[in-house]
């Protein structure tokens, strides 16, 4: 399953807070690269819908979605998984 739930729902603070910066630097970039919402879709195997409900806070990706996201974006620094 890519999704988890509403962000903000029975998540720490901290955590949440977070999660909406790695959510705000993703759409920032897919926007700064010129790409669409289907476009990232394509390069990391999501749909649009899922996109758009992760831009929109709708949803939180578990940590392999935002690795995905992450790679194909080229933000290689944004979550250190080591």
């Amino acid at each position: 399953e890519i999704l988890i739930g509403l962000v903000g729902s029975e998540m720490c603070k901290e955590t949440d807070q977070i999660t909406r910066a790695l959510i705000a630097k993703i759409a920032t970039t897919r926007i700064e690269k010129g790409w669409t919402q289907a476009e990232l879709g394509k390069r990391t195997g999501l749909s649009q819908t899922i996109i758009a409900k992760i831009e929109s806070l709708e949803y939180m990706p578990l940590l392999e979605t935002f690795i995905k996201l992450e790679l194909a974006l080229g933000l290689n620094d944004m979550i250190n998984t080591k």
